[in-house]
């Protein structure tokens, strides 16, 4: 009786044993599942931001460079202009007036030069370019 008893309980451990297995294999079935669903998702996610992302600094890149080659122009027709160096030197040097000389007359004078020296300036350009 005692071994029919063990055999039982033997029978019922195995069994319990095997439904213990057969839960977990099918709960790790389902997570490998899960997990390889959102792997997928997230390599999905992640390359299309990276996608956006590239054109978004292509677009920064372009962006610069356009703007960095019309300033570059932008210099060097400034710089090459001989009247334009002159004018740019006469203006510093009203500045510099203009902080030293602190009299309403004086700083008067001053300005009507920068008018005059601007007007000839804007007049020598404008016949320049016709």
């Amino acid at each position: 009786m005692i071994e029919k008893s063990n055999k039982l309980w033997g029978q019922k451990l195995e069994t319990s044993k095997k439904e213990y297995e057969k839960k977990m294999a099918e709960t790790e079935r389902g997570y490998k599942e899960e997990l390889k669903e959102k792997t997928l998702l997230y390599e999905k996610e992640s390359n299309e931001l990276t996608e956006k992302h590239k054109q978004e600094l292509e677009s920064a890149i372009n962006r610069y460079q356009e703007f960095r080659k019309g300033h570059e122009q932008e210099v060097k027709d400034t710089f090459e202009n001989i009247n334009t160096l002159k004018f740019v030197k006469e203006m510093r040097f009203f500045k510099k007036e203009w902080e030293e000389q602190k009299t309403e007359k004086t700083r008067k004078k001053i300005a009507a030069a920068i008018a005059n020296t601007t007007k000839s300036w804007v007049s020598d350009n404008e016949k320049i370019s016709e």
